[in-house]
């Protein structure tokens, strides 16, 4: 008996320190915002002494992204926690929620009508509530409620799932903790507004827009993270989110789209995606790009956005840079390959599936090189006149410093194009590969162009096809596509920059053959 009165003396004698709430909406001091719905949160709090800090939201956190930091010992635990939250005017039970508090109601109508007294107990559910005004007891349905005003705030306990944080040991005091992880609904959306200015300049505006489904915070740096990030679990919640279980866990890591073609990503649509590198050069020089050396060796930008509360269901926008810039105006015309891994043409019903791919028409285009001291993201761009009259939407891939790109405008209707390609008369060689039977063809192919307008025009064709280059008119740049290396045929594109002047017209011969599966 002695023994148990010392041990209930010691447990006595151990301090018991009281659980300090943490304010979700304040520790949240910074953010990074990626383009696919991801954020990077992260949180801080100062702590001077052991105990218990709650934290009332507990977060989705992305699988193998939930950290807690600090010079401290700290056990994070995930729970119910109990906090109190007004009474929603719109509850289930407002006479049971409200029963015996004076109140103030406001009904809903083109003249509406507020009743103030004290509300009357219902013993049954029903939708009429009843209330004790100056004018005797009122009924009224309670759908017909649009506002409820309290003499003194009315609070109920909620039980919903939070963190605790229990500080067991502390380093030096105070200490900062941080809580970082990345979570699912909060994202920026970029796009570009292109103002030509003149027949050589060019105003570029870059535009930020930012919408906040993620959870309320007060005031957290911003900041716009651009770039192709791997996140391999972005679909998998972390063992400690309070919308997960064992099952689904482990149902969600089974699930992740993996196959030897379509490793698991990220979704990016038209998020992250960059453009074939060949895309951007000019068929004058088989060289990289010049480009201004600023990266710091990882292909991730964080822009700075600034300190803004948002509330969720909020959306911030605002133009975040702004640049005068020369540019050129060329016809860019692209004539596709239509033609399959086998050498036989694709029929015309297979090419109606993909009109934008098959597509073969001139389009007038810009051509300028990226002034920003930072990559131009993958977005939209909208090309303007000066008097704000638009002249079409394009879609910029990623481009770094430095690097040139081409958007498109609109049809070049007045440069008028044909192609054409004929078999020329020679013996068809047969022969096998890998068991199949081909034969080789050789082909004449014709472009024709014309220039309608009453002034010169700088065209760039690209030409791709199926086959071996055997000659050309005007000693193109000819590239060999990485399109082609499951296919017998190799896959080439050739390259032509050319100066029509007015009213001129110009025809370029080029010849190739190609293996056809029989």
């Amino acid at each position: 008996m002695r023994k148990l009165v010392t041990n209930l003396l010691l447990l006595a004698a151990l301090p018991v320190f009281a659980a300090i709430e943490l304010d979700s909406k304040t520790s949240i001091k910074s953010i990074g915002l990626f383009k696919n719905g991801l954020g990077l949160v992260r949180h801080e709090f100062t702590i001077s002494k052991p105990g218990e800090y709650v934290l009332s939201h507990a977060p989705t956190p992305i699988n193998g992204t939930f950290w807690v930091e600090g010079d401290a010992e700290i056990v994070t635990r995930l729970t119910k926690v109990q906090t109190d939250s007004p009474v929603p005017a719109s509850g289930t039970d407002i006479a049971k929620e409200f029963a015996g508090k004076e109140v103030a109601i406001q009904l809903k109508g083109k003249n509406p009508v507020t009743l103030v007294g004290r509300i009357l107990k219902s013993h049954s559910p029903s939708r009429l509530v009843a209330i004790n005004t100056q004018n005797g007891i009122t009924y009224f349905d309670k759908g017909l409620i649009e506002l409820i005003s309290l003499k003194s705030q009315v609070n109920m306990k909620i039980g919903r799932p939070g963190l605790i944080f229990n500080v067991v040991k502390l380093g030096k005091r105070p200490v900062t903790v941080v809580v970082s992880y990345l979570a699912r609904g909060i994202a920026w959306a970029p796009s570009y507004r292109i103002v030509l200015t003149s027949d050589k300049k060019m105003v570029i505006t870059q535009k930020a827009i930012v919408r906040n489904e993620l959870c309320d915070f007060n005031a957290a740096n911003l900041k716009l993270i651009s770039g192709f990030p791997n996140i391999r679990f972005a679909n998998v919640n972390s063992p400690i989110s309070p919308r997960t279980s064992w099952s689904k866990y482990i149902s969600e890591l089974n699930r992740r789209r993996y196959s030897f073609y379509n490793p698991p990503v990220i979704q990016n649509v038209a998020i992250q995606r960059a453009m074939p590198r060949y895309s951007h050069l000019s068929s004058a020089s088989s060289s990289l790009p010049t480009m201004n050396i600023k990266g710091e060796g990882t292909d991730i930008h964080y822009q700075d956005f600034g300190t803004f509360g948002m509330k969720n269901g909020d959306v911030l926008m605002k133009n975040i840079a702004t640049k005068n810039i020369d540019y050129e105006r060329i016809v860019e015309w692209k004539i596709p390959d239509l033609r399959n891994e086998w050498g036989r043409y694709i029929n015309e019903y297979q090419r109606r599936q993909n009109l934008e791919k098959y597509d073969n028409s001139p389009w007038d285009s810009i051509r300028f090189a990226n002034q920003f001291p930072f990559p131009m993201t993958t977005a939209p761009a909208t090309i303007y006149t000066p008097a704000g009259r638009i002249l079409g939407e394009s879609f910029s891939y990623w481009v770094n410093p430095g690097e040139k790109t081409i958007l498109n405008i609109t049809k070049a209707l007045s440069i008028v194009t044909n192609t054409s390609e004929n078999e020329i008369k020679d013996e068809r060689e047969k022969m096998y590969i890998m068991g199949w039977s081909y034969q080789r063809c050789r082909l004449k192919g014709t472009l024709v162009m014309k220039n309608t307008r009453s002034k010169p025009v700088k065209i760039l064709i690209r030409r791709k096809f199926s086959g071996k280059l055997l000659k050309a008119d005007g000693s193109p740049k000819c590239q060999l596509l990485e399109s082609g290396i499951y296919s017998v045929n190799e896959r080439n594109e050739l390259n032509w920059e050319l100066s029509l002047r007015p009213g001129e017209e110009r025809k370029i011969n080029y010849e190739y053959s190609v293996l056809v599966k029989i």
